[in-house]
């Protein structure tokens, strides 16, 4: 009898502790999608179509694919602006160099101020041209 009750305290113990593993990462990967972009032939800088807000409070993330038609690596500056008449308010930017066309990297931009109309530059620093594409989240 005592050893049905002890095996039954094991079932209980390993499916508890099952639970809690499968909640937490489902509530630590909550993301908002602020934007997405596509670039082919790159050679200057562009600008993303849409605006959208960041909420001062976490970190915003580059999700991207990035690479040229030649035998060199891509070299792409990112930055989240506010696009302006003669000059950008550029409130987090950062540089990558390398290819992936084939797997997805991730990069963050970290905090960005809170505020509105914001929009994802992104410039071409290389020498040949670029073709690239990714989305933008809020964690």
């Amino acid at each position: 009898m005592k050893e049905k009750l002890h095996g039954k305290m094991v079932v209980f113990t390993l499916i508890t502790v099952s639970v809690m593993f499968i909640c937490i990462p489902v509530l630590a990967r909550a993301q908002t999608k602020l934007d997405d972009y596509t670039f082919s032939g790159l050679y200057t800088t562009l600008y993303g179509l849409d605006t959208f807000s960041t909420n001062g409070t976490t970190e915003v993330v580059l999700n991207y694919r990035q690479w040229t038609d030649y035998p060199t690596d891509a070299w792409v500056e990112y930055a989240i602006v506010i696009k302006g008449t003669f000059s950008d308010t550029v409130y987090s930017s950062f540089q990558i160099k390398g290819s992936n066309s084939d797997v997805g990297k991730q990069k963050s931009f970290d905090i960005v101020q809170q505020g509105s109309d914001r929009r994802i530059r992104i410039a071409n620093l290389g020498a040949q041209r670029s073709n690239g594409y990714g989305e933008i989240y809020q964690q």
